[in-house]
């Protein structure tokens, strides 16, 4: 399958249309078979953070009727995401698809500056990182991945941090957002830090869920009837389907490489088994 990124407005338009009635009119939803979320609460030495996320997640937003979507570094993201992987919620159907940007970082960077993908894979745990990054998992403190990891890899890349550093700190100097502290001290270096993660946080999270939305969308016109957009995150969306889906998109953008993802499918439960998946296809890793 290939999608031409951003190539037909009247997905963007379909996707508008649906989030504004979901985000603006919170819907009641309910649980099927009465599924045993006790095992979420037993810790295992051996799960990855990414696992960790999904269980915290699914177990903390179990009790909660109300489907709502959150804003979040400018993305909407629907707080049962995790939940609605299972497909243990009602009106889903046998099969849960899932088409995920989780592992994409290394394309979301690529499409904002025009680095080289394989340089951004190269990163030290950048599955972990990716996926840490795209799905907002960072535990207690969100600042606490390392910006020194993305220096130095590739040239259009430290550009791409250094005007980010620019601009934080010309808005620490004037404007509306000017700070009273003086200059180089280190209470304002301390809100330049904090200004600049935010600052490139954001820019990562509108880029991929700009992409995202497109690619879910472009999916449900092209799958019909077969498909029902259930659910999405800023890097993912979940599609009740009728059959198994499991195939690859390769996603066509002027001035970028191709990128190709791999679309998986899920029965009910079988998502929790098989979260660390990757969902870059394998020619993209070489």
């Amino acid at each position: 399958m290939q999608v031409n990124l951003f190539a037909n407005d009247r997905i963007m338009n379909s996707y508008s249309r649906d989030l504004h009635h979901l985000s603006t009119k919170p819907v009641d939803i309910g649980v099927v078979f009465g599924q045993n979320v006790d095992r979420y609460k037993v810790a295992n030495p051996e799960d990855s953070s990414d696992v960790l996320f999904h269980k915290a997640h699914a177990l903390g937003y179990f009790d909660v009727r109300k489907k709502t979507y959150e804003n979040c570094f400018g993305a909407l993201y629907d707080r049962h995401h995790e939940l609605a992987k299972l497909n243990i919620l009602l009106g889903y159907g046998p099969y849960v698809t899932i088409i995920s940007l989780e592992d994409s970082l290394d394309y979301v960077l690529h499409s904002l500056c025009g680095c080289n993908i394989q340089k951004v894979r190269e990163i030290p745990k950048y599955q972990e990182l990716s996926r840490a990054l795209l799905k907002l998992n960072f535990g207690e403190n969100l600042y606490n991945f390392a910006i020194s990891d993305f220096v130095g890899i590739d040239p259009k890349l430290n550009h791409f941090i250094k005007q980010l550093e620019l601009d934080a700190k010309a808005s620490m100097l004037e404007g509306e957002d000017a700070v009273d502290e003086e200059e180089d001290s280190e209470e304002f270096n301390e809100i330049l830090d904090v200004r600049f993660l935010t600052a490139f946080i954001t820019k990562i999270i509108t880029k991929v869920d700009d992409i995202n939305k497109y690619l879910g969308y472009n999916y449900k016109l092209e799958r019909g009837e077969a498909v029902t957009v259930k659910s999405k995150s800023a890097c993912s969306f979940v599609l009740a389907a009728k059959e198994r889906f499991e195939h690859n998109m390769t996603i066509k953008a002027p001035g970028c490489d191709d990128y190709t993802l791999y679309v998986r499918s899920f029965e009910r439960g079988e998502y929790e088994t098989k979260i660390d998946l990757p969902y870059v296809a394998q020619e993209v890793y070489r």
